[in-house]
């Protein structure tokens, strides 16, 4: 009796170690390079919501559209490098959290949240990370009390 349950606990033991040694850490889902494909913005004010792409508010969007469509990011073991039209910009770090990356580019600092979700990136932007990200917002955005953005990007590898 006392080895049935010896072997039993044995291998429940291995098991464990075998999935443990095959589960991936969620930070490796992000390593690759992402090219941008879409953007939305959600707007809240006064207990309402309006968010850009469910209204089909396709001017709001085109201008972010136009302004990130040849934007590539390549994550891999905390660096990150960022290409924009074939430019490559300075490379970078990021440090992964649960949900949450910081992206840090000199002595820049830019929290964001993201999701990866099968060949698609997330990143959401709040309204002080935006401004960080791509400077002054138009003046209509001020008059929000919240502004996300959020970009979606297709990984290429």
């Amino acid at each position: 009796m006392k080895a049935t349950k010896l072997f039993a606990l044995l291998a429940l033991l291995c098991a464990s170690i075998a999935f443990s040694a095959c589960s991936k850490d969620e930070s490796d889902s992000i390593v690759g390079t992402w090219r941008f494909n879409d953007s939305n913005v959600i707007l809240y004010w006064d207990n309402d919501v309006y968010n850009a792409k469910e209204e089909g508010d396709v001017e709001m969007l085109d201008d972010f559209n136009r302004t990130y469509r040849g934007l590539f990011f390549t994550f891999n073991g905390g660096k990150l490098i960022a290409t924009m039209n074939g430019q490559t910009g300075s490379a970078g770090s990021y440090t992964i959290s649960g949900d949450k990356i910081t992206i840090k580019d000199g002595s820049s600092v830019l929290p964001m949240t993201y999701k990866v979700y099968g060949n698609k990136l997330d990143l959401l932007f709040n309204r002080s990370s935006m401004e960080m990200f791509m400077g002054a917002l138009p003046n209509e955005l001020y008059m929000f009390d919240e502004v996300e953005f959020i970009l979606t990007f297709n990984k290429v590898d």
